[in-house]
């Protein structure tokens, strides 16, 4: 029985090594502007969730919820944060950057994603996904298969956070710092060169959500846990 209980804890560990090691970590560096240290402390700033595992959200309930602008970079005048659909990633609200501020609000999707918006979107400017699935970068005017993770989320654990002019806010455990790279990722930008991957250009607290794993995560999960059991039933067979 003890050895049943430790294959099975083995094949859990293993499972779950395996889902994480499929999504890309990005690693935040930290520079001379308003780091992520200043907000979750040296030691933490690096205990964000796993790429993948942050792409999709839904309400708590049906009060809506609040967003808190942190912090913002050099990028601020022309950058904008909002959701999108999970249905269709073109459905897009704004919440926070030129010409909207809302705090508190209802979300009109059941799912949705965040993103960040540089600039003009129909023009010169770009669009950068909590799905990285969906980042696109063009390179003298095509596509390139890019995918890579600009926004970092971090789940509250109840501390009291300082931002602004002495202002101060709970993070509790179903708020959320979303932490963005504004820049293109190895690519040079009509905005500011490369990115720096300091995921400060833009910080904003979000409460009241629930992350929605992937499609794929769960398909993932589901087959090892199949395995596991069709293992674990061979091997009761085997020793009958």
């Amino acid at each position: 029985m003890k050895r049943k209980k430790c294959l099975i804890k083995v094949a859990l560990v293993f499972l779950a090594f395996f889902y994480l090691a499929g999504n890309a970590m990005a690693i935040p560096t930290l520079n001379s502007e308003r780091d992520l240290k200043d907000f979750l402390g040296a030691g933490t700033y690096q205990n964000f969730l796993p790429d993948g595992v942050d792409s999709y959200w839904n309400l708590n309930d049906t009060q809506g919820y609040a967003v808190t602008l942190l912090a913002e970079a050099g990028l601020s005048d022309i950058t904008s944060f909002g959701i999108y659909s999970l249905s269709d990633y073109t459905d897009t609200m704004l919440l926070l950057g030129p010409g909207s501020n809302n705090t508190e609000f209802a979300s009109p999707y059941n799912r949705f994603g965040f993103y960040i918006q540089i600039g003009n979107f129909d023009e010169d400017g770009y669009r950068w996904y909590s799905d990285s699935t969906l980042n696109t970068w063009y390179d003298g005017g095509y596509p390139v298969a890019y995918a890579q993770d600009h926004m970092l989320a971090y789940q509250g654990d109840g501390r009291s956070l300082e931002y602004g002019n002495g202002q101060s806010i709970i993070w509790g455990a179903s708020d959320y710092i979303l932490a963005w790279e504004d820049l293109a990722i190895g690519y040079s930008s009509d905005f500011g060169g490369k990115a720096d991957r300091d995921y400060n250009d833009l910080l904003v607290m979000v409460q009241g959500v629930t992350r929605v794993p992937e499609p794929a995560a769960l398909l993932l999960l589901g087959i090892g846990l199949a395995g596991l059991a069709g293992f674990m039933r061979r091997r009761k067979i085997h020793k009958d």
